[in-house]
């Protein structure tokens, strides 16, 4: 009796711990990350990006905002590819519930979602005519 006592708690103490190894798996523990490399020169037109859009105007008198205080985050044409990774990075930190900023350097922005789990690979980035964005997601793991 004795010895089917041990063999069943043993059986119970296998089981227990199968769950759990097969429970925990599936769990990420690394944030997803989304690298923009930058390059270029860009032109008038509409950066789209994370499902943002970012303008590129012409020059300051096309930018029908003006100089007003709530400005949306924009870049005027000529930018290099350092000035509007810093936009886009500006852009991120006011309008983005799902990604933060982690790092920014030179042309290179690194992206980390808030809440593991809740970011899906974005659509490619797109961009006016003299700049090119290069979109690196790594999903959570």
């Amino acid at each position: 009796m004795r010895k089917k006592m041990i063999s069943f708690l043993y059986g119970l103490l296998l089981l227990g711990s199968c769950f759990l190894l097969v429970a925990c798996q599936g769990q990420p523990t690394e944030k997803a990350t989304y690298q923009l490399d930058l390059s270029g020169t860009v032109q008038a037109g509409v950066i789209d990006y994370l499902g943002l859009e970012m303008n590129v105007y012409r020059d300051a008198q096309s930018n029908p905002c003006g100089d007003c205080p709530d400005q949306p985050v924009s870049v005027y044409a000529g930018a290099g590819a350092e000035e509007v990774a810093g936009a886009l990075a500006e852009a991120v930190k006011r309008a983005d519930d799902i990604w933060v900023v982690k790092s920014l350097k030179g042309t290179t922005l690194l992206l980390e979602e808030k809440n593991i789990g809740t970011a899906k690979e974005p659509a490619p980035p797109e961009a006016p005519p003299g700049l090119t964005i290069r979109g690196t997601f790594t999903a959570a793991h």
